[in-house]
């Protein structure tokens, strides 16, 4: 099955980053690109039809320009692309776009610093992220555009691991990967024999395919380390997973945002529910 890169622009700082990520990563494993921008749809409130339907044209070509500049710049021609502008909503739109064909992977920008406030709070990405069950990647400007050698893999034992979409994951990157390295974080509140037990079973079930290792943290102590091992390889890449909670709720964005993905300075994969 063919995979299908829907990257979302908004012609923001974050976009020129994005789009060089997904040219190089379709051209070295074979993936095309769609180029998705939502318009803002700036209509005057007492416009009538013929005025509101004029605006959004122009808003539309204006995008397809830019959009078409921003292919020309940094996506080589033997890459298959396609754009997509849409005055819906993006979680309405990107659903539609799914087809029996292709594998889609989102890519997104973080935009800031602030440990990312200003993506997963209040912000289109949030509703993305949190309403979609697409498997999305959160990229942010100073990404590695390397294919990514190592996957992390943050989990807890609550949740189990989508195996389908981890799966997925490591036949799309192929060869490239090198190993991975199953990680959770026990408090006082888990199980911690429970927790070791699972991240040795998953340990053992995909050492078979990739070198892999697991590692439990005990507190909040240990995220100092595993932010500074993250951030010293540009060629590894953190993965978590949606769980029952909201990926804006407290637990998570204190768990997952401010102790690991510092500053928003390290792309992140979300897995989608099991």
């Amino acid at each position: 099955m063919k995979t299908k890169l829907i990257v979302l622009i908004d012609f923001s700082p974050t976009s020129e980053p994005l789009v060089q990520l997904a040219s190089h990563w379709a051209r070295i494993l074979g993936a095309e690109v769609v180029l998705v921008h939502k318009i803002p749809g700036l209509v005057p409130a007492m416009a009538d039809s013929g005025i509101k339907a004029h605006i959004l044209e122009v808003e539309k070509t204006d995008a397809l320009v830019n959009l078409t500049e921003l292919k020309k710049k940094y996506i080589p021609e033997e890459v298959p692309v396609l754009f997509s502008i849409t005055e819906q909503p993006l979680v309405y739109h990107i659903p539609m776009m799914r087809t029996r064909e292709y594998n889609n992977l989102v890519l997104l920008g973080l935009k800031g610093t602030g440990l990312l406030k200003n993506v997963f709070i209040g912000s289109t990405a949030t509703k993305v992220i949190t309403e979609l069950e697409e498997m999305i990647v959160a990229v942010p400007r100073s990404v590695n555009h390397a294919v990514p050698e190592k996957l992390t893999i943050a989990l807890n034992y609550h949740f189990p691991l989508n195996e389908q979409a981890l799966d997925w994951l490591l036949r799309f990157f192929g060869r490239h990967l090198r190993e991975i390295n199953f990680l959770s974080v026990v408090t006082s509140n888990d199980d911690e024999e429970t927790a070791e037990e699972y991240l040795k079973e998953l340990n053992q079930k995909y050492n078979s395919r990739l070198p892999s290792s697991f590692k439990i943290f005990r507190g909040a102590d240990p995220f100092i380390d595993l932010r500074k091992s993250l951030t010293e390889n540009g060629k590894n890449i953190l993965v978590v997973q949606k769980g029952s909670r909201s990926l804006t709720d407290r637990l998570f964005r204190r768990f997952f945002i401010n102790e690991i993905v510092n500053d928003g300075s390290i792309p992140l994969i979300i897995l989608p529910h099991e």
